[in-house]
């Protein structure tokens, strides 16, 4: 259940700050004993200092919070359950081109999994 609130928060956010755009892009893919899901907007972007803080608590980019209403922990607590599931979370952003945010997960093998 925990995984389904970080897709939902990061397709959420990919809607909300591409609000010219008609598409947002969510891939999942297989990278060797993980799963890797992106979601990709083409919005309005995210500038290196803001990069570098996206995932603290209560931050918010100084732009973005005179256009979007927001708390600032959405990301933060996405970034707590990936974490906890052994995973990674990050992103991949440049100002005007839009954001791609991606994480990975271990893929455990059950021993009752036969193959």
């Amino acid at each position: 259940m925990q995984i389904l609130q970080v897709i939902n928060n990061l397709i959420s956010n990919a809607i909300k700050y591409s609000p010219g755009s008609n598409k947002v892009e969510i891939h999942i893919d297989k990278v060797s004993d993980y799963i890797k899901i992106s979601v990709t907007d083409y919005g309005m972007g995210i500038n290196y200092k803001d990069k570098t803080k996206i995932f603290e608590r209560f931050y918010r980019a100084s732009d973005i919070q005179k256009k979007f209403p927001g708390l600032g922990i959405g990301l933060y607590v996405s970034h707590e359950i990936i974490s906890n599931h052994k995973g990674t979370l990050w992103v991949e952003s440049e100002p005007g081109e839009g954001s791609t945010f991606s994480f990975t997960l271990p893929i455990f093998k059950s021993e009752n999994n036969v193959s």
